[in-house]
């Protein structure tokens, strides 16, 4: 489950390496400004993690977060 404090619809995985049953992943994020970037980057890397694993029944090596970008309410366009 995405956390409600990142703009989910920005978060994509966009590079990954493969290497026999285990897989390395980088993450960028999008969050929404105010929220404590430690605590989410936590929170995606264990959610990427355990959500991969499950899916391909590979080992997840690494989740590497990057927080690409802050975004302020006034900041956000719906539809």
């Amino acid at each position: 489950e995405i956390p409600l404090r990142l703009v989910g619809s920005e978060m994509c995985i966009r590079d990954s390496t493969i290497e026999g049953q285990r897989i390395e992943l980088t993450v960028r994020l999008v969050i929404r400004y105010g929220c404590r970037i430690p605590d989410v980057a936590l929170e995606v890397q264990k959610s990427v993690k355990d959500a991969v694993e499950k899916a391909t029944a590979c080992t997840v090596t690494a989740v590497h977060i990057i927080v690409q970008q802050l975004v302020f309410e006034e900041d956000r366009h719906d539809g």
